[in-house]
């Protein structure tokens, strides 16, 4: 028989031990019980309040995360919970595990009383919100929080640390901070957190040991999910979950940049990358929401998918000094007809944007039939452009890199653009004498080609903003700028005797 104290007893035994807890009241999607691995239980049974889950891809860092949001939240009355995370969906995803857990758990499910995913609520006021590194995120600043952890770590940007890592100053009792994440480049935040730690543990051995560390230094935990031999060979699995075999085949499926920067915890090298990361947290801004519609003149590029790769279509706003703010971004269904892509832009597009003034398509390969197929029917200019050739590709590449660096260039927030550009590589081959760009073996530059199209119809247009005005009636579009025998007056005068102009 189960007596009172068998139980409080139990229940003590869940608090002193996150693991215990973990295993024994938390329930997987299988049915099942949660079986913790070595490592997980390490992070978890570690009470320093400043630590790094450096763990590469497959290692379960975010379910791990969760188990130590869910007990800390269980067993301490009032803690606050804030984790950031890149974007709205992987904040949806990450919520939407924790509430999934709690449901598989009577002992939890009893004790919450708000269960949204994004914002939860226990009987002894602990909460747990979740918050993407934009809007949302600047949105907790008056709330506090006595834990604030942040998942994909490197792909947030930097001043979003800035303000909200202060938010946790001041808060009454212990207060943790975790980090999550695996490598891009040596820079920035989750960089410096990483090269400045107290202590990294790699695979439970103690790697480095700093006697003499700032009070907010970390305590580091790496693990790889896979291992090699000198020749480069796969010869072990970091969890018993995953095979060599099946790294093996994740493996041709990626990069070898991408494999060893996931899967064997290797900072890249920056010589490779056209897109730094820094470059791109300070152009992408996760606070700028995507726009369906807009009055403002505009440019686009247009990227032709083929086979299994989709189309894709970029829409900036020019401003004034040449610059442009990215503001919608499309990504057409897989198999969709180029017939369908080109009524899109030339009916669907002038609608929401009607005054677009250049699009630049894709004109390699199939493209330019379809390049033929829109400038006959859009009301706007169009020109193509083709990717063949090392110095084609050159020239569009680092004419939009050098865009972006002046700061002529913001950028909504997406998540596949952001992949896209820190997988972007260039190299040099010997071979040609030639620097070639490479996208990841298995993956796409969809989005990098169709932002670079995009940057390069803006520069390609002639004109301060204002000075060229494309005004529909019907399906017809006067242009009466292009004729340069008229004065700016008596283009007025035309424009507004015809009532298209006031």
């Amino acid at each position: 028989m189960v007596t009172f104290e068998d139980k409080q007893a139990f229940i003590n035994h869940c608090r002193d031990d996150p693991v215990f807890f973990a295993e024994s009241l938390l329930i997987s999607e299988s049915g099942k019980p949660y079986k913790l691995e070595d490592h997980q239980k390490e992070f978890l049974r570690c009470q320093d309040p400043h630590r790094m889950l450096f763990w590469a891809r497959r290692l379960s860092k975010s379910t791990t995360i969760r188990f130590d949001i869910l007990h800390k939240a269980t067993f301490i009355s009032s803690m606050k919970c804030l984790g950031i995370v890149p974007s709205q969906s992987q904040a949806n995803d990450f919520g939407g595990e924790i509430r999934d857990m709690v449901n598989r758990s009577e002992f939890l499910d009893d004790i919450f009383i708000k269960k949204n995913i994004t914002a939860m609520q226990l009987q002894n006021n602990s909460r747990i919100n979740l918050a993407t590194a934009g809007g949302e995120g600047i949105s907790q600043l008056g709330r506090g929080a006595r834990y604030l952890f942040f998942d994909e770590a490197q792909q947030i940007p930097d001043s979003v640390y800035g303000f909200l890592i202060p938010i946790i100053r001041g808060q009454p009792g212990k207060k943790y901070q975790v980090y999550s994440g695996t490598p891009l480049g040596k820079i920035g935040n989750f960089w410096e957190v990483y090269n400045d730690a107290k202590m990294i543990l790699h695979d439970g051995e103690v790697t480095k040991v700093e006697v003499e560390y700032e009070n907010e230094a970390y305590v580091v935990f790496q693990r790889q999910t896979a291992y090699l031999d000198d020749e480069g060979n796969i010869v072990k699995s970091g969890t018993k979950r995953i095979s060599i075999e099946e790294l093996e085949a994740d493996r041709r499926r990626m990069t070898e940049v991408e494999f060893l920067r996931e899967y064997v915890l290797q900072w890249m090298d920056t010589i490779g990358e056209v897109f730094p990361v820094g470059l791109i947290n300070s152009v992408m801004d996760s606070t700028v929401k995507p726009k369906m519609s807009s009055p403002e003149e505009c440019v686009a590029g247009l990227d032709l998918g083929k086979a299994r790769n989709n189309s894709v279509l970029t829409v900036g706003e020019r401003k004034n000094n040449g610059k442009v703010d990215i503001v919608f971004i499309k990504s057409f269904p897989l198999e969709t007809e180029y017939k369908d892509i080109a009524n899109y832009v030339t009916r669907s597009l002038p609608q929401i944007f009607p005054n677009i003034r250049k699009l630049m398509v894709d004109q390699t390969g199939v493209g330019e039939a379809v390049v033929e197929q829109i400038n006959g029917a859009a009301p706007y200019k169009v020109e193509g452009y083709n990717f063949a050739g090392p110095t084609k590709k050159k020239a569009l590449v680092e004419s939009g890199v050098l865009d972006l660096e002046q700061g002529k260039i913001k950028i909504i927030y997406n998540q596949q653009l952001f992949n896209e550009m820190i997988a972007f590589k260039r190299e040099f081959s010997e071979k040609s004498s030639q620097f070639l760009y490479s996208k990841p073996a298995g993956g796409s530059d969809d989005f990098v080609d169709s932002l670079l199209l995009c940057l390069a119809a803006n520069r390609n247009t002639i004109g301060a903003i204002g000075e060229f005005n494309v005004m529909s009636i019907g399906n017809k579009v006067f242009d009466y700028v292009k004729d340069r025998t008229r004065s700016r007056a008596s283009t007025g005068d035309i424009l507004k005797n015809r009532g298209i102009y006031k």
